[in-house]
Parts: C-alpha cells; structure tokens; sequence
C-alpha cells in the first residue's frame, strides 16, 4: 500500500511537472510569437518612415523593408553628442523627430554651425560613402528619435540604387 500511495505521489508529481512545462512552453511559444510580432511592427515602421525620405523615396519598399531589418530606432535627449569629427564613419542617421545639429570647431573655441538637420533629413553620408572619419560633429539640439543605420547596409542600398547617390549629390 505504501508503494501505491508513493507511486500515485510519482505519477502526481510527473503530471504536475508536465502540466507546468507545458504551460511554460505554450507561454514561451506566445512570447516568441509576440517578439517575432513585434520586430515586424519595428521593420513596418522603420521602412515607412525611411520610405518618407528624400533619399529613399525612389526605393522600392520591399527593398527598404529588408535593410529595416538591421536598423535600429535610437532616442537621445539634448545635448547628446553623437559623433564627434574624427570619429569612424560607422553609421548613417535618419531624423524622425527633434533637431540635430551638425557643427565644426574652429580654431580652439569658436563653433561654426554647418547645417540644422529637422525631421526627415539625413545625416553622416559623406564620410560613410567616402569611407572617411565624420567631417564634423552632431550634437542633438532637441531631444529626438532616429533611425540608425549600419554603413555596410546604406553602401549596399546606395550601390544597388543609384537614386539614393543622385539624391546625395544634388543635396
């Protein structure tokens, strides 16, 4: 009798164990599933707004869709440097929100404002096409969201889409 209960104990025991694993895979199955959801949602909004650019405008949206893939969305509050002049030339940025200003140092204490980059403009494509340092330095002006992308990623778009170089050479 004592084995019985022991074993009624196992079996309990066994089915407890796999009702949780159970669950837990189910629940991990709908976390993965809410993460692969999620990612698309990242990649959709990403490629539609890089589709809203000057720059990529011509470029199919499938093509941009797949580029999303290796971007990331990046939130910055003012007076975040993003790259200084000198630095290597790593990645491109696309402006969804807020200001950016781009600038160069003159001499050892006077600034000189280059541009003021707003919503919907790039920045950081000359020294990523010409394989050089950034030529000068962005410093976020107003707290702002965008859309950073990997040099090896642009060079292919723009190698692959000459709209993307002819746009860069009339801006």
């Amino acid at each position: 009798r004592h084995l019985e209960v022991w074993g009624q104990n196992i079996s309990c025991f066994f089915y407890s164990i796999c009702g949780k694993l159970n669950t837990t895979l189910t629940e991990s199955t709908a976390s993965e599933r809410e993460g692969r959801f999620m990612e698309q949602v990242k990649i959709g909004a990403i490629s539609s707004f890089l589709k809203t650019t000057n720059i990529f405008r011509e470029v199919p949206l499938p093509v941009l869709e797949e580029a999303a893939e290796h971007c990331r969305i990046s939130r910055h509050k003012r007076g975040t440097i993003l790259y200084r002049k000198g630095d290597p030339a790593s990645l491109m940025y696309f402006l969804q929100q807020g200001y950016v200003m781009e600038q160069v140092y003159y001499r050892e204490s006077v600034d000189v404002i280059i541009k003021v980059k707003c919503p919907g403009d790039y920045f950081g494509e000359t020294a990523v096409m010409t394989d050089m340092e950034y030529l000068n330095t962005a410093l976020v002006t107003e707290d702002s969201s965008l859309v950073v992308m990997p040099k090896g990623v642009f060079l292919q778009l723009a190698w692959s889409n000459h709209t993307i170089c002819q746009v860069v050479i009339r801006e």
